[in-house]
């Protein structure tokens, strides 16, 4: 996935597996994987979009703010 705007270190924190992924994915039975390697994608999927969100409303309410400042 590649989210344009989202600085490549961002998004690069949001892929890396965790050691306990790593290791869940490499106890898991064969056909368990692909279901556990989609949970986890999805998972990351929530992540950036709850940073977007986040980062969205940051900014609505900075703006917003000066628009209640300036009389407007």
């Amino acid at each position: 996935m590649s989210v344009p705007g989202i600085p490549v270190e961002v998004q690069t924190g949001f892929l890396l597996e965790t050691r306990a992924e790593r290791d869940m994915l490499a106890q898991a039975p064969a056909e368990m994987r692909p279901f556990l390697e989609a949970q986890m994608k999805m998972a990351m999927e929530m992540k950036i979009c709850d940073l977007l969100t986040r980062l969205f409303k940051s900014d609505h309410e900075q703006a917003m703010t000066v628009i209640k400042n300036t009389g407007g």
